[in-house]
């Protein structure tokens, strides 16, 4: 931790030097957010998941800010053009945009590889190869041979350096996109509609998803419509909200079914499945991955089969099922078509199965299984590369070899295994995340600890545990291995440590699913009981001596349940009204702050609070992010920044839908002849199902269910 910056986290935040500085500590230590907030309040003075993730998202902002700093003056003191003057005012600034702005001037030009290949007008023909729209790669890069490229396989080279160049930039948040822009403005049709999606790809930011969507619905191309839709969803599950993505995925899954855009359709139906299950919502992705296969039965897509085949088998690998995992999956393996046809969507998951199948069988320690899959993967690598078919990812040959030395290792041929990764290292991108090459660490771990290298084991261990982060199945598995190489390596007091670590957030992840199943179970209990009273009218003639006894403990187990179910909605009405006493509270304390030490999004964003409480434009069903963009007199692009800098990961939209929710939940709590229908709209809710939906998802109570507690508690 570097304490200069612990200052300024601290002043940033409002926060108390003190708790921010014993915060980062924990954190550096390995401690994880929901372990912090919950077993070292003591420590942090009863800070809160949302205030250690914000001192932990403006402390790692300034790090990366401290080091780019530390680039910047080397290459401008390389140049021999660096004064007194021009390094006092790089070293104190710490907004990334104004250091960028400030090193333009002397940022070195160079003439890359990909840069040549632009020059010789591959770029048109890296668009197509990253769209996977062609089949035929070689035919097609053999339309760009001219004076300048003498042959395809040139041509495929330098479509390879600019696909890599993109993904450098995109990896470093930089992103090329104002030419494009410049590009698309002038373009129409289907021109442009690739152009604002080379855009998107690059920026990973939903407005321009919006922008590619918007486009396609202004041509009313359709398929152009049903991807971006997709793309949209899939940018919200990877980077902004689980909750938005399963939201949207909801609505766009009947129009692209109905359009019968039969590949959108069931990527899309992946995702929203994943989605559940992130959520640890299991009975129901389950049930929808059933639904997605009976569908597919239906259309008679077998690759839509293969999908839900293999998300149904991805859930119960990390649910610990692995004789029902690998049933799932080679009963995909089984149906999908032959990669062999070329179809990119065949080629990947047919990629997907057998990685889930590889990672099943290491599980269960199945030799020959292990051996099959790692061949059979490789084997499709192989097959890509002789035709031609671009690895945009970067991840394919470095898995490939990954596989194949685990399988090696698995026969304890360790010099061998040693060989293949010393080859998948070599292509391995440094900008690209860790989590793509995920395999090469875990072959790498292993075999490091074959040979007796437990403290290189435990680095990858590190690596693996940092990709694996948000994904508490994989998360908890690597807590445990690192636990078993520190025991090995003579480190007992950090391994005791680690099982410590592992054994709470098990424990908390154990709550969270106690919590979820008793959710369940209320829904199940009155299914039953009401069928028990359908069967009791149904026989009593013929029993009415046990039914009346039945009747009598049904009637009993109905007042207990009754009871219990008011205490609990009881305690979550005040739960609630604490829960928005605290937000209004923290927005107050925010509008505190004095006004230079707010920094641009802050102040956007106590901007946007105070126009929506003084005004209520949340109550105009119609309002959307360029309307309050406008009225804020900034750019929608900074305004989701914003939002989601300061609302907890929020979108824009989802942070209106919390104004007219509170707005609602108030409403209901006042007393008013006002009915729940007019309460909905009057909130700003323009579909009546929506609001009970989003109302019961947030507060854990229907409506009707939330004005008769708040007027019992008025009663009390």
């Amino acid at each position: 931790m570097q304490p200069e910056l612990s200052k300024m986290v601290a002043a940033t935040l409002s926060i108390a030097e003190r708790q921010v500085a014993r915060t980062l500590d924990l954190l550096e230590g390995g401690a994880t957010i929901p372990f912090i907030s919950r077993y070292r309040k003591e420590m942090t003075g009863g800070l809160d998941e949302v205030q250690i993730g914000e001192i932990k998202r403006v402390y790692d902002k300034l790090v990366e800010t401290g080091k780019r700093k530390e680039t910047i003056l080397a290459s401008i003191e390389a140049q021999d053009k660096l004064t007194d003057e021009l390094k006092r005012r790089i070293e104190a600034c710490w907004d990334a945009t104004e250091l960028e702005d400030i090193y333009l001037p002397y940022k070195p030009k160079r003439r890359t590889r990909a840069e040549i290949a632009r020059q010789k007008g591959l770029e048109p023909l890296a668009v197509i190869i990253a769209m996977q729209r062609e089949a035929h790669i070689r035919e097609v890069a053999g339309r760009y041979v001219n004076g300048q490229v003498k042959d395809a396989d040139e041509a495929l080279a330098g479509v390879i350096c600019l696909i890599s160049s993109h993904n450098e930039i995109q990896a470093q948040g930089h992103p090329p996109t104002d030419s494009l822009r410049q590009r698309a403005a002038a373009s129409v049709g289907k021109d442009k509609h690739d152009l604002l999606m080379r855009i998107a790809m690059s920026t990973n930011d939903i407005a321009d998803w919006d922008a590619t969507l918007n486009d396609a619905i202004d041509r009313c191309d359709t398929p152009a419509i049903c991807q971006s839709r997709l793309n949209r969803i899939q940018c919200l599950f990877n980077f902004y909200s689980v909750d938005s993505a399963i939201i949207e995925a909801q609505e766009s899954l009947p129009f692209i079914l109905d359009a019968k855009q039969y590949s959108f359709y069931f990527s899309t139906y992946n995702t929203y499945i994943s989605g559940l299950f992130k959520q640890r919502r299991f009975d129901e992705a389950r049930e929808e991955a059933t639904t997605m296969f009976e569908t597919a039965q239906q259309v008679k897509q077998p690759v839509g089969m293969t999908m839900a085949l293999q998300v149904q088998g991805s859930m119960y690998y990390k649910l610990g099922l692995y004789d029902q995992a690998l049933t799932s999956l080679e009963k995909g393996i089984a149906i999908c078509p032959t990669y062999e046809n070329g179809e990119n969507q065949v080629l990947y998951i047919s990629a997907v199965l057998y990685e889930w199948l590889f990672m099943t069988a290491l599980k269960v320690n199945d030799t020959e299984r292990i051996s099959r899959y790692a061949d059979s993967y490789a084997a499709l690598v192989k097959w890509r590369d002789e035709h031609g078919k671009v690895d945009p990812t970067g991840h394919y040959p470095v898995t490939s070899r990954s596989l194949q030395a685990f399988s090696f290792l698995k026969k304890g041929q360790i010099k061998e295994a040693r060989r293949l990764l010393d080859e998948a290292a070599r292509f391995i991108h440094p900008q690209i995340p860790a989590n793509a090459y995920e395999h090469f660490y875990e072959a790498r771990r292993e075999l490091r600890k074959m040979t007796g290298d437990y403290q290189g084991a435990i680095k990858d261990m590190d690596i693996l545990l940092t990709a694996h982060e948000g994904d508490l199945s994989f998360y908890m598995d690597d807590l445990l291995k690192k636990a078993e190489l520190l025991a090995h390596s003579g480190d007992p007091r950090s391994c005791i440590s680690l099982y410590h670590t592992y054994i709470q957030v098990k424990d908390s992840v154990n709550r969270l699913d106690i919590a979820s199943r008793m959710d369940q179970l209320r829904t199940i209990y009155e299914v039953d009981r009401l069928n028990q009273e359908r069967q009791y009218a149904r026989n009593w003639m013929f029993a009415a001596f046990t039914g009346c006894l039945l009747l009598v403990l049904l009637l009993a187990g109905y007042i207990i349940y009754s009871q219990c179910l008011k205490a609990k909605n009881q305690v979550l009405y005040r739960r609630i009204q604490e829960q928005i006493r605290q937000e209004n509270k923290a927005v107050e304390t925010i509008k505190q702050i004095p006004e230079n030490d707010l920094s641009r999004e802050l102040r956007l964003f106590i901007n946007l609070n105070e126009l929506l409480e003084k005004e209520k434009l949340y109550t105009d069903p119609t309002l959307n992010r360029d309307d309050l963009a406008q009225r804020l007199g900034t750019n929608r692009t900074y305004l989701m920044e914003a939002v989601r800098t300061y609302s907890g990961n929020m979108t824009v939209r989802e942070y209106i839908y919390d104004f007219r929710l509170k707005h609602a939940a108030e409403l209901l709590s006042s007393p008013s002849a006002l009915s729940i229908d007019q309460i909905c709209y009057d909130s700003g809710f323009a579909s009546r199902s929506v609001f009970y939906r989003l109302f019961r998802q947030s507060y854990g109570l229907s409506p009707n269910e939330y004005r008769k507690l708040a007027e019992k508690e008025k009663e009390n």
